[in-house]
């Protein structure tokens, strides 16, 4: 495999411009540098099997532990994996970086909104029911504080449509399903900026009826009634779908 140069004593610990005061960048954070590099620019190809620590220690100019240490870090970022017995290799599968969320969002914008509202009752349906049967105290008192902000802030516009979202995460989180958080969080930020929902959430009628599907939702989720906390739920994304239909 093609490597970098061998890195010199002195480069191992060159200034690193961190806003007004420079740091002191460490031989592992070079290593980690450098061998992600290569891997994003193509050098590095996904199933490709690293050198021995032994000669990248070589090759990068730095102590073995400081190899080592580097490459548990790519481990844990997902770039790299580690096969006991067999060696390390680059992962065929790259790991979400800030251009694929970029990317994830442009695509998903171009949905209709009743596709990403079919796309949430797909998920939230689904961990609300989970929310239902997993939630404990902590988890439970959460959503009853975020149904409650979110019913004293129905006369201010942005303080209602944040405390929607939050209502929303709080339930994915009870449920146990942060990575569905995410998405979620994601849709909601679509559908306020690309799709401009708030323009056809502002009449009082719709805030009444989405409060109170909200209202709905927690009893159930608290009382461990997970049809009905599905059912609600389902209510209450179906009261945002007509008010764009209507729109």
């Amino acid at each position: 495999m093609q490597m970098k140069r061998k890195t010199t004593e002195t480069d191992q610990k060159r200034p690193i411009s961190m806003g007004s005061e420079p740091r002191q960048e460490t031989a592992p954070g070079m290593v980690v540098r450098q061998i992600r590099k290569d891997i994003e620019s193509g050098t590095l190809i996904p199933g490709e099997k690293l050198p021995p620590q032994t000669e990248m220690a070589n090759l990068y100019g730095v102590g073995i532990s400081s190899v080592r240490e580097a490459v548990n870090t790519l481990e844990v970022m997902g770039f790299l994996e580690v096969i006991h017995g067999s060696g390390t290799y680059v992962k065929k599968e790259r790991p979400f970086n800030r251009s694929n969320l970029d990317q994830l969002e442009q695509d998903l914008a171009k949905s209709s909104p009743f596709e990403l509202f079919e796309l949430r009752e797909m998920l939230e349906c689904h961990v609300t029911r989970l929310a239902a049967t997993r939630a404990d105290d902590t988890s439970q008192k959460k959503i009853i504080d975020s149904c409650d902000i979110l019913v004293n802030s129905v006369g201010e516009n942005q303080k209602f449509i944040e405390a929607d979202r939050n209502f929303h995460i709080e339930i994915c989180r009870a449920g146990g399903q942060h990575a569905t958080s995410i998405i979620i969080d994601l849709i909601h930020h679509i559908n306020h900026t690309h799709i401009k929902l708030a323009q056809t959430t502002l009449t009082p009628e719709y805030r009444l009826k989405a409060v109170e599907t909200a209202r709905q939702i927690t009893s159930h989720i608290v009382s461990g009634d997970h049809i009905g906390a599905v059912r609600c739920m389902r209510s209450h994304l179906d009261i945002m779908k007509q008010a764009i239909a209507q729109d």
